[in-house]
């Protein structure tokens, strides 16, 4: 029979392990969320953080980032980017 500090460790590294694992989750999360603010395509925050598709679009919707303003002023400023950079007008 295992003794107190026996079922004490074990508990304890699978306690650190759990929260480990927790806390990268965590990181990358909010990695994700970072590279979108900054203007990050789905596929290329999936290719950096290691997510895939679907999941960093789950994230990005649990953090209502299509509805800020920050990334709706730069979804609307891409074209006008486009454009600028290719001499057109935008149409």
């Amino acid at each position: 029979m295992a003794n107190v500090n026996e079922v004490r460790a074990i508990y304890d590294d699978r306690f650190c392990r759990m929260w480990e694992l927790f806390y990268l989750a965590v990181i990358r999360g909010s990695a994700a969320t970072r590279l979108a603010e900054a203007g990050w395509e789905v596929p290329e925050i999936a290719t950096v953080t290691g997510h895939s598709l679907k999941d960093v679009d789950a994230i990005l919707d649990a953090h209502c980032l299509g509805r800020t303003t920050k990334l709706a002023v730069s979804a609307v400023a891409k074209p006008e980017r486009a454009a600028a950079a290719t001499g057109t007008d935008g149409e």
